[in-house]
């Protein structure tokens, strides 16, 4: 059932409540919205604006009109989620022309006329999309196992259905739309077309084969699909075709399997299509003929394991890539030419300004890694019309963002030898754009043996590159010409970063990761900008145009997840929340006032509510470090409390992060839920860890020991109660810093390496793990033979380990294996210290069963209330698994 809701004031927040109310586990469901403000969304002439929060079973959908008292509210009650649109370019429940607004709940969509507010439902349909410029509505229908594609005429309300349809495909624009209609036993391929009376266009039909695949090129002019032998999709691929122009000149070009230009051995494969904006190039894949099998060690006739010292990867279960077993081709359908942009060296490749150029490349060139600690690869350009190849890259680290093409496909932006480096594609130049800038570049915060990485590139401004450093976000012309710093965060200690991008990245169509593919912002339109004061936290909005420069919006101790403009108009919209205030979406009017849209959560007002402080403490090495500190809410200065320390690098970011309380986990890293223990009288405390190469254990125990202290010269926890807890790395560090000091009461280890040099030589998802530790989160610079393995082990300290533990793990974890933890624990029982472990069967590295995320955050408060708080153990804690349900 859908309510509508009418409204005619703007919500009020209530600074007055008095009497609050204790929180307990009995009031955590009426927390029932979620604490995100999820799709906000504005119409295309930016006069309405929409967004929706809610959970599984009951999602509320907002639509307001700018400037104005009127509002939609619709409460949607379903047993899933409310459906959007598809996963199109065009994804808004806004029609084109902002005259409707639409959504699917429970097989049902409703239809608004914005203006009139006329609510129109339609059963059994979902999936739905508004097409031809906003004057059509289409949807699909799936019932009894018969598709049905149902288009609405918006201005004569004039339903068409189409029956029986196999596959369909609305191409980028909403202009055309292809289906695959199977009825007795011929199938036929058809083009519908979004003009008054789908007139519909018969592209293919067989009584024999069967289609598949459709694909439409960026501007639906060209549309591709395949034809299988047989009446069931198998990878018996016959051609490939396609149809181009839909009017009096229609062309259809086929490219059959036998064609005598393939390559020998080779066959077409039942894969991704792709086909250039221009509509002159198809791009398809093709596979051997013979099934190639995975690489093993393993003799299937004696059951003998050969590793040979001239393996590059220590891996039983070594996978071909299905990409490596295929070839990426074109072909160009003016002149039928066949051209290979992969090969069976180069197995991967990205399209540059949508097929005249192509990257190729493969990341597995500089092998075994433990030689090189980063990854590196060599990358080529191959121009897709004469086919030659020219490394343009060489050794170049393999790092995420590293390497950015522009829009148009130009120019190729990367980072090699401590510098941001521009490749001119058409005069073959290099270009370093900062050499001379007075920017740092590097990351150096971030400690670990190879190369340091940048801050970052976010993308392009037009053709004009985005580059990060340490506090500021730079713009860069792309022939170096032009250089300017568009933010202050240096001169006033903040670092500030883009929001969101104006164009999502998008999926690439070849072989090969897409992160090469760009982020595109609109400098006339505004770049929207976040930034953090690094001495308090506190966060603000800005904008940026090349014409206005840099404007602050709003400033606030509370942090922003969203923030997007309305279109067309000098108004924003964000979502604010605090650990103390449920997340609320603020609308930011052209004349700078700001209007409370929704508040999540208003019943939290009635409840006693703890606080959070930014703590600032030195360790012993002169290091100054930052760490979020919660109250108890019943805190009374002068009082001290018991209080849980939760670690895993630097966790001071969560100062002003909400989590409304909750027996889930919502996230694996934060361990516990700071509002549960903060409710339930405890003081949490979250401090930052900066770490010395070789040493990240010890650097690990001067950091957090160090911040404790500082909590406890603040007179706010009680020194002999205080528990430790980690998850993954965090649980490694817990292990650890147990058996160095007795300042902990008790500690909680989960998935965390407990013998450093053991777990290097096990074999996890990503291959042999000394290659982990040598590059990764431990910061090793040398082998497992080196003293810095044991000096930072918890296993090589357990003699002396004093604080009773309790150990958890999943034992299907492929990250670190459920055997760090066994290990651990058999080596405390045989010298008969105090430690309790629990497996989930079954579980990898983050509990994904909601029965064991209930079960292990009731263990974890069973644990501390009695360790910390001096209650009755639980029975669990007594008999082990013999309560165990």
């Amino acid at each position: 059932m859908v309510i509508m809701i009418l409204l005619c004031a703007i919500f009020q927040i209530d600074t007055h409540a008095q009497n609050k109310k204790q929180l307990k586990e009995e009031d955590y469901s009426l927390w029932k919205s979620s604490p995100k403000i999820m799709d906000a969304e504005t119409s295309e002439d930016g006069n309405w604006y929409a967004y929706q929060t809610g959970n599984d079973s009951v999602v509320t959908i907002c639509i307001n009109k700018l400037n104005s008292r009127l509002a939609y509210r619709f409460i949607a009650k379903s047993n899933s989620n409310v459906d959007r649109s598809f996963s199109f370019e065009e994804k808004s429940n806004f029609s084109q022309d902002s005259k409707h607004y639409a959504f699917v709940s429970n097989d049902t969509l409703h239809l608004i006329e914005l203006n009139s507010g006329k609510i129109l439902t339609f059963n059994g349909l979902k999936n739905f999309r508004f097409v031809g410029e906003g004057k059509y509505l289409f949807a699909e229908s799936d019932i009894s196992n018969d598709k049905k594609l149902w288009l609405r005429d918006l201005k004569n309300q004039k339903i068409t259905i189409i029956d029986h349809v196999e596959q369909f495909a609305i191409d980028p624009i909403g202009k055309n739309i292809a289906v695959i209609v199977a009825k007795s036993n011929i199938r036929e391929v058809k083009a519908i077309l979004m003009t008054p009376g789908f007139p519909i266009l018969l592209i293919a039909s067989s009584t024999e084969n069967t289609f598949s695949k459709l694909t439409w090129n960026k501007t639906g002019t060209v549309l591709a699909f395949y034809e299988t032998k047989g009446i069931s999709n198998n990878d018996s691929i016959n051609a490939i075709h396609t149809y181009t122009h839909f009017g009096d000149k229609q062309v259809v070009t086929s490219l059959t399997a036998i064609n005598k230009d393939l390559p020998k051995a080779y066959m077409l494969a039942n894969d991704r299509l792709y086909v250039s904006s221009d509509g002159k190039k198809l791009f398809f894949y093709l596979k051997k003929m013979e099934t190639i099998k995975p690489k093993t060690h393993l003799s299937k006739k004696s059951g003998v394991e050969v590793w040979l010292p001239t393996d590059p990867i220590l891996s039983l279960n070594a996978r071909i890539r299905k990409d490596d077993k295929q070839l990426w081709y074109q072909l160009n359908l003016d002149d039928k030419k066949l051209m290979a942009v992969t090969d069976t060296v180069y197995t991967q490749a990205t399209l540059i300004g949508d097929g005249k150029n192509a990257l190729i490349y493969h990341r597995n060139g500089y092998l075994p890694r433990y030689k090189y600690v980063n990854s590196f690869m060599d990358v080529f350009i191959k121009d897709l019309t004469t086919g030659a190849s020219k490394l343009f890259l060489e050794k170049v680290w393999d790092g995420y963002d590293q390497i950015s093409i522009s829009p148009e496909g130009k120019f190729i932006a990367y980072y090699k030898s401590k510098n941001w480096w521009v490749y001119d594609i058409y005069q073959g130049k290099h270009i370093c754009l900062t050499e001379n800038a007075k920017m740092t570049i590097e990351n150096s915060d971030l400690t670990k043996p190879g190369i340091i990485p940048p801050y970052g590139s976010p993308g392009w401004l037009n053709n004009d590159l985005l580059i990060y450093d340490k506090n500021d976000i730079w713009l860069f012309s792309a022939d170096g010409k032009r250089k300017l710093k568009i933010t202050n965060g240096f001169e006033t200690n903040q670092t500030f970063r883009i929001s969101n991008p104006t164009n999502a990245r998008e999926t690439n169509v070849g072989p090969g990761p897409s992160w090469f593919l760009p982020h595109l912002y609109d400098g006339n339109d505004g770049v929207l900008i976040k930034a953090v004061n690094n001495k308090n936290l506190d966060n603000g909005l800005f904008v940026w145009t090349y014409n206005s420069g840099l404007v602050e919006l709003i400033r606030k101790p509370m942090e922003f997840s969203y923030f997007g403009k309305v279109r067309h108009k000098k108004a924003f919209l964000y979502s604010e929340s605090a650990f103390d205030v449920s997340p609320r979406l603020i609308l930011f009017n052209p004349s700078g006032t700001k209007e409370l849209v929704y508040e999540t959560n208003p019943q939290q007002r009635e409840f006693a509510w703890g606080k959070s402080e930014l703590v600032y403490f030195n360790t012993s090495d002169g290091k100054q470090l930052k760490g979020a500190l919660f109250y108890p809410s019943n805190y009374v200065k002068g009082n001290r409390y018991p209080m849980i320390v939760a670690i895993y690098e630097d966790k001071s970011d969560h100062l002003h992060k909400y989590q409304m309380p909750s027996l889930s986990q919502a996230d694996a890293l934060d361990v516990i839920n700071v509002t549960n223990y903060t409710s339930e009288g405890y003081a949490v405390f979250l401090p930052d860890i900066t770490y010395e190469l070789n040493d990240p254990g010890i650097s690990a125990t001067r950091c957090v020991m160090a911040g404790v202290e500082k909590v406890i010269e603040m007179g706010v926890a009680d020194r002999k109660n205080i528990g430790l807890i980690g998850h993954s790395f965090g649980g490694y560090e817990t292990a650890f810093i147990a058996t160095q000091t007795d300042l902990f009461k008790t500690a909680i280890a989960s998935a965390g390496i407990t013998d450093i040099s053991a777990w290097s030589l096990l074999i996890s998802f990503v291959g042999v793990n000394f290659t982990r530790v040598e590059s990764d989160q431990m910061r090793m610079t040398g082998t497992f033979m080196g003293t810095d393995y044991l000096r930072n082990s918890p296993m090589h300290y357990v003699h002396q380990m004093k604080t009773p533990i309790l150990l958890w793990s999943g034992d299907k974890d492929t990250n670190v294996e459920v055997s760090q933890t066994k290990s651990f624990h058999n080596a405390l029982w045989r010298l008969g210290k105090q430690s309790t472990m629990v497996i989930y069967n079954g579980e990898g590295h983050v509990l994904l069963n909601p029965d064991n995320q209930l079960d292990v955050t009731r263990r974890i408060k069973n644990w501390f209330d009695h360790y910390l708080k001096g209650e009755k153990p639980a029975d669990w804690m007594i008999k082990g698994s013999e309560i165990r349900k």
